[in-house]
């Protein structure tokens, strides 16, 4: 077998690669779909904003507009979920379109730490004093960790993509 040629188990496994990613690739174009017709749900029955119950506390109807964005931000993060899984099937592993996807999933991410965190604190200053809010300020660095994780990965995705062109320009 030449040093250029694939061998069989690695078309192997690339289809079950595919398999999988486009399997996963229609759950979250139902789940993108699902998200959006959620949040469109109060505007076109006009109804109060859907009021999501975080942590087994329901928001005041104040922070029903920050659940609606909310909603509308995890949609924005299945969509993009939905891409990335798009070029998996495809049989794109590992181009500068996946790490551009990870990129914008880790963006996201990071919105939608800021985003609960500020609808929980906006919930937590209607039902307590401010300075009883104080306490929950640091759970914003936990919950943005998650975007951050994901961005790192794109980084090192894109830095051994550079190291593989590298490589094979010098040999």
């Amino acid at each position: 077998m030449n040093a250029n040629e694939n061998s069989p188990k690695t078309n192997l496994r690339l289809k079950r690669i595919q398999k999988v990613s486009e399997n996963l690739k229609t759950f979250f174009l139902l789940a993108c779909c699902g998200c959006f017709a959620l949040g469109m749900k109060p505007i076109l029955l006009d109804m109060k904003p859907l009021v999501l119950s975080m942590t087994g506390q329901e928001f005041h109807t104040s922070a029903g507009l920050m659940s609606q964005v909310i909603i509308y931000t995890w949609a924005l993060e299945y969509l993009l979920a939905y891409k990335l899984f798009s070029a998996f099937s495809r049989g794109d592993l590992f181009s500068v379109e996946i790490i551009r996807w990870f990129r914008w999933i880790g963006c996201v991410g990071i919105l939608l730490g800021i985003e609960i965190n500020v609808t929980s604190f906006i919930a937590a200053m209607i039902s307590a004093p401010w300075w009883a809010c104080l306490g929950a300020a640091p759970f914003l660095v936990f919950s943005v960790i998650p975007g951050f994780a994901i961005l790192c990965i794109a980084w090192i995705m894109d830095e051994g993509r550079k190291i593989q062109e590298e490589q094979e320009l010098t040999v």
